[in-house]
């Protein structure tokens, strides 16, 4: 069973339920900076209304989010994802490294390329994969 605690979530301005420890230290995936999990804004719910932390810190998370913001405002937004090509809501593509603007896509293809690492090797594996099982369609 997941370990839960309550903390104030400002955007919401009630108590919620978030799993972890009021203790816990986390590892930014940006800074690298170690520090306790009050430090990182919370998000996305599980299926029992329980939130948890993002991976990266807070100051991290304002610094990418401002950039995200930009890019919606420089860049013309299409009327579909760029990858699966439906009309879903659409948010920005970055590189994590660079911060250049690569496209719009939805959440599904957003995740699924972030899932996979974020680059080519990643994907490459996961077309290897499929290939390797017969995969043909």
């Amino acid at each position: 069973m997941k370990k839960l605690f309550q903390r104030w979530s400002k955007r919401l301005d009630k108590m919620v339920s978030v799993i972890g420890s009021e203790d816990q230290i986390k590892t930014c995936i940006v800074c690298n900076e170690s520090k306790n999990q009050k430090h990182f804004h919370l998000c996305m719910k599980d299926n029992f209304g329980n939130y948890r932390t993002r991976t990266t810190c807070g100051p991290c998370y304002n610094v990418d989010r401002g950039h995200r913001r930009s890019m919606e405002l420089l860049h013309e937004q299409p009327k579909g994802c760029e990858i699966c090509k439906t009309e879903r809501e659409l948010f920005p593509d970055h590189c994590h490294y660079t911060k250049k603007h690569r496209g719009w896509l939805c959440v599904r293809c957003n995740t699924a390329i972030g899932q996979l690492g974020d680059n080519i090797k990643g994907i490459n594996r996961a077309i290897n994969y499929l290939t390797e099982r017969g995969y043909d369609v």
